[in-house]
């Protein structure tokens, strides 16, 4: 029998999103950032233990952000699930106890929202009854009032108030904008992050895996999804 609640990881792989993304103009500090920010989410995801599914870019339908993330919402659905905790690669400060906090909401039917810095959500949930895809897709996607929209979209839907987890950083803009909210940040593994974002060796080529999700014609995995390390 097939769980109510997974997360769908919503991201491109780490490589291509150092291309989609300007954090410096430097190719080699973007792929480095890519690399440690999807590894760090990944991890996140796995020490859960909560079922889940990644939908990257050679699964992502649309013309646009609205309409692939609506899209791979449909795809989630028809897996057979009834809840999603939607998350993607670019929040520094997402935490395993972020992720928990949300299935045990959403398991007894309510909401929750992870406002990020620039308006934006690092973190949502929605139930499969919830969801409208025409609604959904017509949200202000990539603007800073798309957490404001989502929230009442979110609250309309299922008529309760949404619970609201603290606001974090989302890091889609110049690594420079953003460098004293880095900073700030005091999780160990964020300090981590900073420090090889910022130390003078961090302009040399990063060392670790590129990791990548085997495309299966299932793409529900139970647990943390197959891996290849390239």
């Amino acid at each position: 029998m097939i769980q109510k609640t997974a997360i769908l990881f919503f991201a491109r792989t780490a490589n291509a999103e150092a291309i989609a993304k300007n954090w410096s103009q430097s190719s080699r500090k973007n792929t480095a950032i890519a690399n440690l920010l999807f590894d760090q989410a990944l991890s996140t995801i796995h020490y859960t233990g909560i079922p889940n599914v990644q939908i990257n870019e050679s699964l992502q339908t649309g013309n646009n952000f609205n309409e692939k993330i609506s899209n791979a919402l449909s795809q989630f659905f028809q897996l057979g699930f009834q809840n999603a905790i939607v998350v993607g690669s670019d929040c520094v400060e997402l935490s395993a106890s972020d992720i928990i906090s949300a299935y045990n909401k959403i398991e007894n039917d309510q909401n929750t929202v992870g406002p990020s810095k620039d308006g934006g959500s690092y973190l949502f949930t929605i139930s499969k009854m919830q969801f409208d895809s025409k609604e959904f897709k017509d949200l202000s996607w990539c603007t800073s009032n798309l957490n404001y929209e989502l929230t009442c979209f979110l609250t309309n839907r299922s008529r309760q108030e949404v619970s609201i987890l603290e606001t974090k950083l989302d890091l889609d803009q110049d690594i420079k904008k953003v460098k004293a909210d880095l900073i700030g940040i005091k999780s160990t593994l964020s300090f981590i992050l900073v420090n090889l974002l910022f130390l003078k060796f961090f302009l040399f080529s990063y060392t670790g895996p590129t990791i990548s999700i085997e495309k299966e014609p299932d793409i529900y995995r139970r647990g943390p999804p197959a891996i290849l390390a390239a």
